[in-house]
């Protein structure tokens, strides 16, 4: 009831991530699969079609960027809020248990990203995932960033001052 927050947060942040990064590919596809449907045939007046391009064009870039601000906003969230909790040092091997555990998601996550990434309609051939080279780094290289913040995590919530029971 009264959660100022836990490691099961790096879970949800890095579904949320997952989530996020794969509807940003996703709507990029989207929009460029529009663009080749309307280019040619006339359906959108000049100005129309003006508009898509110029937001094909800075939708790549927009969330891209995005995404680097929504994982380091969420670590340091995560960070802040582990800091509030008063631990006790005998608990820090279940919080390093449950970091092995939660590595296992990460890489689970980390996998399905490159599977979809591989796929041909989201690959680099098609030009999907080449518009997108952060976050395309960030969801190959999950597992290291989100065990990172979950040992950093580990180490404020257990090495602050005063963190015991008395």
């Amino acid at each position: 009831m009264n959660k100022k927050g836990s490691l099961l947060d790096l879970v949800v942040i890095a579904v949320f991530v997952f989530a996020f990064a794969l509807s940003s590919l996703v709507g990029w596809v989207i929009l460029e699969k529009f663009n080749e449907q309307t280019a040619g045939e006339g359906t959108l007046s000049e100005r129309g079609t003006n508009i898509t391009n110029d937001l094909q064009d800075s939708y790549s870039f927009t969330f891209d960027g995005l995404i680097v601000f929504v994982l380091a906003g969420l670590i340091v969230a995560l960070i802040v809020s582990v800091m509030l909790i008063r631990t006790h040092p005998g608990f820090l091997w279940v919080s390093l248990f449950l970091l092995v555990i939660f590595g296992v998601v990460f890489f689970v996550l980390q996998e399905t990203w490159s599977e979809v990434t591989d796929e041909t309609l989201f690959s680099t051939e098609t030009n999907a995932t080449a518009q997108f080279p952060i976050t395309d780094y960030a969801m190959t290289n999950l597992l290291t960033i989100l065990l990172i913040a979950g040992l950093v995590a580990v180490i404020v919530m257990y090495a602050k001052f005063g963190s015991g029971w008395s």
